[in-house]
């Protein structure tokens, strides 16, 4: 009564509202006591317990009409990446602090790559414009790569490769801190790490370095780190600490340490991406209100910085360290990563794949989502 109408509490609102249609819970249940509220249920189950708070009654929708376990599979791994990213929203739009709420126009686009990411629209898409890691895929003969989590569960389904993909992560531990618990590329790193030693103890350690230095670690990092990071100066302080070409600087220094991490492990074969024109993304544009046919060029320019950053360390990486392969992926082709597949040869090496889940390529179609 007597308060300041605002947005902030419509928002609040409606990620409450998401909270309730998934979990099928709602505030006055009898389990929220002792301070746990919906919110915090969500946020300390996602993202490796979001299903276990979901509705199960979601999980059942729609699998009368599934013909095969190949199908059955696919839209199930479909639909949990869209539990995850409804969930996250319902999140980032229900915190305490009103200022770190997501933007109505921020969730809408979301919402949209959701809503297409489920009906098959990104997948159709993705497919016809051949994106790099569909193609190299394709090449490789492999299928569909099990995450990190799977992967311990199976050494053998290891050898065709592992996604340490994680939403949200970035070269940086604090990017993405505001959506909640993600594998940042040094967690990503001790990941791989992890399944190493497993690795070791299962084909012992003279195979396995000769494996090691025929796979691939295909790299594609960077996006997060200024998309929920550098360009949120109202949640972080990086852009406040930073210029544009100190932030780059900042950046490759760190990934400089992670990628000599895992060429210390064994690796030999480097593909790193560069970063995507994220001044055309969707939702830059639509943060920008970019008049249509015009991205935003301010962004682009910063972006810019650090592919020709990127672009230096693959040659400072090729001439100390013999006997390695670095390439750098162009960004409008990533036509390099052919050389890479064709000299490995077809599936006999790892593919690891340490992304931040933010392939700038893809945003035509994903409207913006992270996820």
């Amino acid at each position: 009564m007597g308060g300041e109408v605002s947005t902030y509490g419509d928002v609040y609102s409606y990620g409450i509202l998401l909270l309730e249609m998934f979990t099928g819970k709602i505030p006055t249940d009898d389990v929220f006591k002792d301070n746990l509220n919906l919110h915090q249920l969500a946020k300390m189950a996602f993202p490796e317990r979001v299903i276990e708070i979901i509705d199960h009654r979601l999980l059942l929708e729609g699998n009368e009409n599934i013909s095969s376990n190949e199908d059955y599979n696919e839209k199930r791994s479909r639909m949990h990446e869209c539990l995850l990213s409804l969930v996250r929203i319902g999140i980032s739009c229900s915190v305490k602090a009103q200022k770190e709420r997501s933007e109505m126009r921020e969730v809408m686009l979301e919402l949209q790559g959701v809503r297409d990411f489920y009906l098959g629209v990104n997948k159709y898409k993705a497919k016809e414009k051949k994106v790099p890691l569909s193609l190299e895929g394709e090449m490789l003969g492999l299928p569909y790569l099990p995450t990190f989590v799977q992967s311990k569960s199976n050494i053998r389904a290891m050898l065709s490769g592992v996604n340490y993909a994680s939403a949200a992560g970035g070269i940086l531990d604090e990017t993405g801190q505001h959506l909640g618990r993600r594998f940042s590329l040094s967690q990503q790193v001790m990941n791989f790490e992890s399944n190493v030693n497993d690795l070791r103890n299962e084909m012992g350690p003279n195979n396995l370095t000769q494996y090691l230095a025929k796979s691939i670690a295909l790299m594609v990092m960077g996006s997060n780190d200024y998309l929920m990071n550098y360009l949120l100066p109202y949640l972080y302080i990086s852009s406040h600490n930073y210029t544009p070409q100190g932030y780059a600087d900042h950046l490759l220094n760190h990934y400089t340490r992670q990628i000599l991490a895992l060429h210390s492990v064994g690796l030999r074969k480097f593909f790193l991406a560069g970063l995507g024109p994220l001044g055309c993304i969707p939702y830059q544009l639509a943060l920008n209100q970019t008049p249509p046919g015009q991205c935003v060029s301010g962004v682009n320019e910063i972006i810019g910085l650090f592919n020709v950053g990127l672009k230096s360390l693959v040659d400072q990486l090729n001439g100390n360290h013999t006997g390695a392969i670095f390439l750098y992926g162009n960004p409008s082709t990533y036509g390099e990563i052919l050389s890479i597949i064709t000299a490995t040869g077809p599936a006999q090496a790892l593919q690891a794949q340490f992304r931040d889940m933010c392939n700038p390529l893809d945003y035509t179609s994903r409207a913006g989502s992270a996820r």
